[in-house]
């Protein structure tokens, strides 16, 4: 399990049918699964994908004791307070 209130294991086994979601410049930066709503990345650089909107805290992000959570990847941290990212569907 990952560490935290979120409950899910790694994306590779959470759902195999997958999504490239976040994108810089039409090139996908990492892929999250497809219930997967929300993506935000934290002060320590980790991306998290959110099945419902998640709330900021001091140093990240969490899902409020609703819906689910999982660990994406892991970025340079610049601007993790503006992160928060509704997941656009193609």
């Amino acid at each position: 399990m990952l560490p935290g209130p979120c409950m899910r294991t790694s994306v590779a086994t959470t759902n195999s049918r997958m999504l490239a979601a976040v994108m810089a410049e039409s090139t996908p930066l990492f892929e999250v699964p497809e219930w997967v709503n929300w993506i935000a990345q934290d002060s320590s650089g980790f991306w998290w994908g959110y099945s419902v909107e998640p709330l900021r805290n001091d140093s990240g992000w969490y899902e409020n004791e609703v819906g689910e959570c999982t660990r994406l990847a892991r970025t340079a941290s610049q601007g993790w307070k503006e992160s928060l990212q509704l997941v656009a569907r193609r």
